[in-house]
């Protein structure tokens, strides 16, 4: 069973272009499946548009980072 344990965030940015919105998140996400305990070092990011005045989610992805 896949159990969600934690999210340890590292840092962050935002960047506007205009009508459009970049959010990254640095961070490491935990998680049981069992018996096993696996951790994993992310980027996570967010891409939005600006419509109407309201900020609309249009991407959202994860990219595994290794060292």
């Amino acid at each position: 069973m896949f159990v969600p344990k934690s999210v340890r965030v590292h840092g962050g940015s935002v960047d506007v272009y205009g009508d459009a919105a970049v959010a990254i998140t640095d961070c490491d996400y935990a998680l049981s499946i069992a018996p096993f305990f696996k951790s994993h070092h992310l980027a996570v990011s967010e891409t939005y548009v600006r419509e109407a005045g309201e900020w609309r989610l249009v991407q959202f992805s994860f990219t595994a980072l290794t060292s």
